[in-house]
Formats: structure tokens, C-alpha cells, sequence
């Protein structure tokens, strides 16, 4: 079992010495540098440096948003900035919280697309948010959960009450394991019409949680929580579950 020491020193939001290119596409991205000291038997420690690469809210995107003073995104510079972090750092992962398609359902073709531009990415774990429900009631399956994408889902079923995806995934790092929990609230649907919120169902999500933090405790050095809940939601989740 290991301790570990954990310490956030790095936000690259908030760095305003890189260059141009690289702070415009930045600030969509937020990357955090973990120190672990680890002991494997009390005896010793051995410092492990871990990056983590998160985004959330893609919104269907392809290209930059057409925003004349704040051009920021795109998947091509994403993968851009993806690959040269990678090559920079030797321990890093890289997530997803989810709303990666579009939130209206309108452009099932170029949600199509944005997928297979994630893939390309190199994610270790996709939550599954709302806007990934909002196309045709065939789009999830045929698409979306048929797609090469390291998804993850505690909360939501079908109707049958069958997982639609995985609740977890492990990714070990350097010898450091990491639970990779999707997490997405009933809340999140609050406005999505009725007839959308029947192809999955969301019951009693914080028990799933609870069990699903449960099971891997015993498997996990790490648990990050991938979640689509909104920042209050999130906060009392912190609270509830310091596991996290």
C-alpha cells in the first residue's frame, strides 16, 4: 500500500510566459503536476512526478470558436499540445469530464467526427456527460458506446438497470495505480425533454458512487473523479467522499 504526498504546483491558466499559440489553446486545457512520495514498505521513498491533462466541455467543437478576441480551442491543437506535453513529461494522464458533443443534438455528423478526433487523442478516461445524450436515441449505441473511446460511467444504466459502460477504469503510472471514475448527476438532465431522458436511467447515483469508491479502494493507490455535476455539486462531493 502506498502513502502519498500530494502537492499541486502547477495550473498552466495561470502562466503567462509561454508562448502565444500555446497560452490561446492552454486556457481551455488545465494541466496539474503531482509530486507522490511513495513508500512501498515505510522504509524508503521514491519521488514520482504524475501530469494530469484534463478537459471538459468540449461542446462539439472542431475548430477554434469563432470568438475575435478569446480564439481559443481546437482538436488539431489540442492533439498539438497533447503530444508535446507528452514528450516533455514521462508520467502523465490524460481525462475527460465529459460534454465533449454538442448540447442541442443538432450536428449528429459532426458529433460523429469529434469522436473519432477523440480517439486520436490518447485519452485514459471519458465521462459520459449530458451532451452526450442529446442526439437521436440510436446515436449512443451505434456511436458513442461502439467507439474505441476509454469510457466511464458509475451513475448511468438503461432502462433495465444494466450498466451502459464501464463505472471505472485503472490506469497504472510508473508503477502507481489510478481509479478513473465517471460521474455524471440526474441534475445534469434537469432540461432535457422527457422523451430524451428515456433511453438512460440515473437512480440513486450517490449509493452507486459510494460502492463503486467501495470496490476500488482496495485497487487504487489514486482515485480521480470524473464528474459532470457542476462546481457545487462537486465541492460537496469533495466533502463527502475525502476519498477522492
Amino acid at each position: 500500500m502506498y502513502i502519498l504526498i500530494i502537492k499541486v504546483f502547477l495550473d498552466v491558466r495561470r502562466i503567462d510566459y509561454i508562448d502565444n499559440l500555446m497560452q490561446r489553446i492552454l486556457k481551455k486545457i488545465t494541466i496539474v503536476s503531482i509530486f507522490l512520495l511513495v513508500f512501498a514498505d515505510g522504509s524508503f521513498g521514491q519521488n514520482i512526478s504524475l501530469t494530469v491533462i484534463y478537459t471538459n466541455n468540449n461542446n462539439g467543437n472542431i475548430l477554434e470558436c469563432e470568438c475575435e478576441d478569446l480564439p481559443f480551442g481546437g482538436l488539431a491543437r489540442r492533439k498539438t499540445v497533447f503530444d508535446q506535453i507528452r514528450y516533455e513529461n514521462r508520467n502523465v494522464i490524460t481525462l475527460d469530464a465529459g460534454d465533449f458533443l454538442d448540447q442541442f443534438g443538432t450536428k449528429p455528423a459532426q458529433d460523429e467526427l469529434v469522436i473519432k478526433l477523440y480517439e486520436t487523442l490518447g485519452y485514459d478516461g471519458v465521462n459520459i456527460g449530458d451532451n452526450e445524450l442529446a442526439n437521436e436515441t440510436t446515436f449512443l449505441e451505434s456511436q458513442l458506446l461502439s467507439s474505441k473511446l476509454p469510457l466511464v460511467s458509475a451513475s448511468m444504466t438503461n432502462q433495465k438497470g444494466d450498466k451502459i459502460t464501464k463505472p471505472y477504469v485503472i490506469k497504472t503510472v510508473s508503477n502507481i495505480k489510478i481509479a478513473l471514475i465517471g460521474y455524471t448527476p440526474k441534475s445534469s438532465f434537469r432540461y432535457f425533454p422527457e422523451w430524451k431522458k428515456l433511453e438512460i436511467k440515473i437512480e440513486n447515483e450517490r449509493e452507486k458512487l459510494r460502492q463503486t469508491l467501495a470496490e476500488v479502494k482496495d485497487r487504487a493507490d489514486l482515485i480521480a473523479l470524473l464528474s459532470n455535476a457542476g462546481d457545487d455539486e462537486d465541492y460537496n462531493l469533495a466533502k463527502s467522499f475525502p476519498m477522492i
